[in-house]
């Protein structure tokens, strides 16, 4: 068979597939293309050489009332889940007024430890060694929540710089 130039819509008519995918199959076998005196591609090509066989593809259309179905079922979905994270949203307001609460609560009581152990250091009606017993006991208690200061290193004096002579 002589070789022709088609058009890709001249071409996907004769395969019996669509534009693109004529397209897409002289793009594929690298044929020879140039533009006509309309604008349009024209591609060089000998259809006895091509074996090419387009897929059938299983037709799935759906009529109008299988697409209200779906998106009835999707609008259900929607409102369930809206409903979850209202709901999600509320139990979330809740625990954050609990740690707000809790950690007032720890402010005051550490507030409280250290007025007391201030106050007990400089009484002269607290028995000998009380402040440090209630000192130790709040270091173990806060000894987490404080934070640390690194050790402090002596420095290193400058080694001298050896020159060449």
């Amino acid at each position: 068979m002589p070789v022709e130039m088609l058009t890709y819509a001249a071409l996907a008519e004769r395969l019996g597939s669509s534009s693109e995918a004529a397209r897409a199959l002289v793009k594929r076998l690298r044929l020879p293309r140039q533009r006509g005196n309309n604008g349009k591609a024209l591609v060089a090509v000998d259809l006895a050489e091509i074996n090419h066989t387009p897929t059938l593809r299983a037709v799935t259309r759906r009529s109008p009332d299988d697409h209200q179905a779906v998106v009835a079922t999707l609008k259900a979905r929607v409102e369930t889940l809206e409903a979850e994270l209202a709901r999600l949203e509320t139990a979330a307001a809740g625990h954050r007024a609990d740690f707000e609460r809790e950690r007032e609560r720890c402010d005051r009581l550490m507030a409280c430890g250290l007025s007391c152990c201030c106050y007990s250091r400089h009484s002269a009606a607290a028995p000998p060694g009380q402040h440090r017993r209630r000192n130790r006991l709040m270091r173990e208690r806060y000894a987490n929540s404080r934070p640390r200061r690194a050790p402090v290193h002596r420095r290193r004096e400058a080694m001298p710089i050896l020159t060449s002579a």
